[in-house]
């Protein structure tokens, strides 16, 4: 394949590359019902499936995008597909729910291509492509999920959970071809150095946590095993904390924190995302659960998909029209994402028309005041900023900034 043709279909790539991670969410809460029934273990047993996922993704996401940040981004999108694909794999061809959860484990490690898909994006498309690309990325995730609860339900009802795990499986094996095909290499980029020992204690605080509030009830919230994880999960975080406070290149810049516009952010996307679990896992058992128990609705797997589509349209959809190139720096108002690390939600007023350098309440920057400033109202142009150089889009912003752009949690 010649340079202009991969260039060309690095983009589309990328974006299916990053489908995957909807592939992966979609696989999880509608199925919970029929992994009980299949597997003869309990709902809450079944939890595991889903839970093992988002944990996996927690702590990998961080690692492969620190990893991805140096000369071994190409190299680390591969070795995230081929274990998404294994576990796929895995997960079809499991008799028990502890290969299944495995299987599952390993899928996981597909939540961290995003931001790499992102960072390929940035340094090896044309700059006015790269922003329209990484554009799509941001929703993409939030709308392919939305597509694929029904989809993976109707493969469920219709060809068995085994068929739905093979056909992640084949997804994913297509998104690692083209990848080997398309993605360049980022071996001009310096090394980035890894927090091994800040891996390993976030792994482990929030394994122990996990574990402690899945089986709290079964084991009993005051029996020594449940006291000893919940122990071992704020020892473990605790210190965590402190060594990510003290060490030289942090996992996670937890400084940050002291940013109120961040720390708001950060709150507020926790709150959500357990919220939005909750309700994820709570409706989808309830449509399925039988009509004689007196409250469910007997419902497939296909109708379950359905009734969780509408807790994912609102985060496929952009927050605002942005006109023109796009910002220098992070720190600028146009919600189109330079670094992922960045991103940040703020409220959105349906009231508040932006205009040409007025402030609008959907379009905020704590940056510098030459950077706040509102996207041009339809039919009308704002003076445009000159072209920013390579090194300004790879900078990360002097302040925070809060940009309106929806949320691609699975």
């Amino acid at each position: 394949m010649t340079d202009t043709r991969r260039r060309a279909a690095l983009a589309p790539v990328l974006i299916f590359a990053s489908m995957v991670v909807a592939l992966i969410s979609s696989l999880g809460a509608p199925l919970l019902p029929s992994i009980s029934t299949h597997m003869h273990v309990a709902l809450s047993a079944a939890q595991w499936s889903l839970t093992i996922t988002l944990l996996v993704g927690t702590v990998s996401s961080p690692i492969m995008g620190r990893l991805g940040d140096g000369p071994h981004r190409r190299e680390m999108i591969i070795a995230g597909l081929t274990t998404v694909t294994t576990g796929g794999v895995v997960a079809a061809l499991a008799s028990s729910l502890p290969v299944l959860v495995a299987g599952r484990g390993l899928q996981g490690i597909g939540l961290g291509l995003v931001p790499l898909a992102m960072a390929a994006a940035r340094d090896h498309l044309p700059a006015e492509r790269s922003r329209s690309t990484i554009a799509q990325l941001s929703v993409i995730v939030a709308a392919g999920i939305g597509v694929g609860y029904p989809v993976s339900g109707l493969i469920a009802d219709t060809l068995g959970l085994s068929a739905a795990f093979w056909f992640g499986a084949a997804v994913s094996g297509l998104a690692l071809l083209g990848v080997v095909a398309v993605v360049p290499s980022s071996k001009d980029r310096a090394a980035a150095r890894l927090d091994v020992p800040g891996a390993l204690l976030l792994t482990a605080g929030l394994a122990a946590l996990l574990l402690a509030i899945a089986d709290g009830q079964s084991w009993g919230w005051a029996s020594p095993a449940i006291l000893g994880l919940l122990a071992a999960a704020v020892i473990a975080l605790t210190t965590w904390v402190f060594q990510q406070l003290h060490a030289s290149a942090p996992l996670i810049q937890l400084r940050l924190l002291r940013h109120p516009n961040v720390l708001t952010g950060d709150v507020c996307a926790i709150v959500i995302g357990v919220v939005m679990y909750m309700n994820l896992s709570g409706i989808s058992e309830y449509v399925q659960v039988p009509k004689t128990t007196g409250y469910g609705f007997s419902a497939s797997v296909v109708v379950a998909g359905l009734c969780l589509v509408p807790s994912r349209w609102p985060a496929s959809q952009p927050a605002a029209p942005c006109h023109g190139p796009a910002p220098a720096s992070a720190s600028a108002a146009c919600s189109r994402p330079a670094r992922s690390s960045w991103l940040r939600l703020t409220p959105s007023s349906a009231s508040s028309t932006p205009r040409c350098g007025r402030p609008s309440s959907r379009w905020a920057s704590s940056g510098p005041a030459s950077a706040r400033r509102s996207p041009p109202s339809r039919g009308s142009s704002c003076p445009q900023s000159p072209e920013p150089t390579r090194a300004a889009l790879s900078a990360p912003p002097k302040s925070p900034a809060i940009w309106a752009i929806p949320s691609a949690a699975p």
